[in-house]
């Protein structure tokens, strides 16, 4: 997944790429793992590891 950051003027920051393991559950597909490969993402990967603590 890919993701754009934008200041309020419309221009963009930066970007962040991850990349996300899913699994099979109840309700279909969950995302257990995400990986950043940008440290400028660094909010949106612990983001992602608090919502596979919840998973888990």
């Amino acid at each position: 997944m890919r993701r754009l950051f934008y200041d309020a003027e419309g221009s963009q920051l930066s970007d962040s790429t991850g990349y996300y393991i899913v699994r099979e559950g109840d309700d279909g597909l969950q995302a257990c793992v995400c990986v950043q490969t940008e440290l400028l993402a660094v909010a949106v990967a612990d983001r992602c590891y608090a919502a596979c603590l919840a998973l888990a």
